[in-house]
């Protein structure tokens, strides 16, 4: 659990976990005025199974001199103070279990205003006239049907061209948006849909994985300004493997000014798409449905708040629950100048679900992911395979993993590759099933279903990980070093790790 910029304003108790209920916490950003304890909790730390309980506070305020944290017998573990920088209980690696543990953490400057980290609530154009927001259905000389039929790429492009040149909003009804080719977001675009609206790509620009093209691109390399989507759904109608289907290269003047705020890529699951009946083989080469599903580029800054990243487990409106897919890849950071991820998902990635790759100055809170269900032991196909590992784009190629290591060869929750000043907090990874999918969730994995969970490689520089959950894993975090096992760090769901300082400042 994540709490960011709470305030406590006159309560007896802020926060109480004295039923030892939850597994993790961080509390972050976070004021407590005229208040009594900020946080009671029932203390694990002697406790033969799982520990939990386990949280953390970063940045408090406090006013009061009650303490800041007691535990449920009313003894204090963290005195009143008027500010707290960092301070611990729970399990940190490369070391212990600490009992209240304080420090310095590192905070990347392009990620804070003032002292917090960046947050901006999603626009409400109220101050725009009714002049001002375009329905794109209604554009003279622009036929748009979204009735999941017609091609409506160039008459999509030529509105959000015309409205970003107009300072618009662009008003997308409810529909499906069939495109054949890039829908090309440019600097300027303020986009909002409505119970999200589809915009989905088909057809043969999207099918070669050695040259993989946008269904959707926010902006060119280099390009500064304003992109503002809200309410969308980003998907492909067939299996497209050489559809990245979000790409974002524009950087804003200011944080926020890229931003995407309760938005969607998905692969499969929706009647709108052929994937939902025609992906049914247990040969994941069979439905190669997409490259990749966000991408953010080295020249990108974007704030990204609630977002999710889905390749389908199941059928949402199909009888049949069954559906089989492999997208290759979740989401790729490589950005560099700011990037704000703020409750996001990635789930069922072939590679991964996120990647950091050579990435610098990143927030990401909450991130949650679940590995693909038939893969582990008694998979059909091994990662990388059906896919091809591409060094240009950082991809893992499971190197590390013997050739015939089926629990090795699955897809990373989290991959960490170089890159400063990352910061990630509260990341939850799940495993439940391996090998053959029968799609009715009655057959989950014997043990635990893969070896490796997360991954950091090639030192990263001040990498800050707050708050890792992990299930049917052997390994929570590979890394070379501490290699820290799920066995040794029960808690939570079956993991926990309270902090992972093995490469901070």
């Amino acid at each position: 659990m994540l709490l960011q910029q709470a305030t406590f304003y006159s309560c007896g108790t802020g926060i109480d976990m004295t039923g030892n209920g939850l597994g993790s916490l961080v509390l972050l950003d976070s004021t407590s005025v005229n208040s009594g304890p900020v946080i009671r909790f029932y203390d694990s730390s002697h406790d033969s199974g799982n520990r939990n309980s386990q949280f953390l506070i970063q940045n408090l305020k406090h006013d009061t001199p009650n303490a800041i944290a007691v535990d449920a017998h009313g003894n204090v573990a963290l005195a009143a103070t008027p500010y707290v920088d960092t301070w611990v209980w729970g399990t940190v690696v490369p070391e212990t279990y600490q009992t209240g543990a304080s420090w310095e953490t590192k905070r990347p400057a392009a990620l804070v205003v003032g002292d917090k980290y960046f947050t901006k609530a999603q626009p409400t154009y109220q101050d725009y006239s009714a002049a001002d927001i375009v329905n794109v259905k209604t554009v003279s000389g622009h036929t748009v049907k979204g009735d999941g039929k017609t091609d409506d790429t160039e008459a999509l492009n030529a509105i959000l061209a015309q409205n970003a040149d107009s300072c618009k909003v662009t008003y997308i009804p409810f529909g499906v948006y069939r495109v054949s080719n890039t829908i090309f977001v440019p600097v300027g675009t303020r986009m909002v849909g409505e119970a999200w609206s589809v915009i989905s790509g088909y057809g043969d620009n999207f099918k070669d994985p050695n040259n993989p093209r946008p269904v959707v691109q926010l902006g060119n390399p280099g390009d500064v300004g304003v992109i503002e989507i809200q309410e969308m759904r980003f998907s492909v109608g067939e299996p497209l493997p050489g559809a990245k289907i979000i790409e974002i290269n524009a950087a804003g003047d200011k944080p926020g000014d890229v931003g995407l705020w309760n938005t969607m890529g998905m692969v499969g699951g929706t009647a709108d798409t052929s994937i939902s009946s025609a992906c049914t083989s247990q040969d994941p080469k069979d439905c190669m449905a997409a490259f990749m599903v966000m991408h953010l580029t080295k020249s990108s800054s974007a704030y990204i708040e609630n977002f999710w990243g889905w390749t389908a487990d199941h059928n949402i409106d199909s009888e049949s629950l069954l559906t089989i897919i492999s997208t290759g890849r979740g989401i790729l950071v490589e950005s560099t100048k700011a990037t704000w991820l703020t409750g996001t998902g990635s789930e069922h990635h072939w590679l991964y679900n996120y990647n950091f790759h050579n990435a610098q100055n990143v927030f990401a809170g909450l991130l949650q992911t679940e590995t693909p269900y038939m893969q582990g032991q008694g998979e059909y196909r091994a990662a990388p395979e059906p896919w091809t590992a591409v060094a240009k784009y950082g991809d893992p190629d499971f190197s590390w993993c013997a050739a015939d290591d089926q629990k090795c060869r699955t897809a990373i929750a989290t991959n960490v590759d170089g890159g400063s000043n990352i910061a990630l907090y509260n990341s939850a990874a799940w495993a439940f099933f391996d090998g053959y999918w029968n799609g009715l969730y009655n057959e989950p994995c014997n043990g635990n279903c893969q070896t490796n969970m997360m991954r950091v490689t090639n030192e990263p520089q001040n990498l800050v990980w707050y708050s890792i959950s992990t299930r049917m894993t052997d390994v929570m975090v590979l890394d070379g070093k501490s290699n820290p096992r799920q066995s040794d760090h029960r808690g939570g769901w079956e993991g926990i790790i309270q902090v992972y300082g093995q490469f901070t400042a």
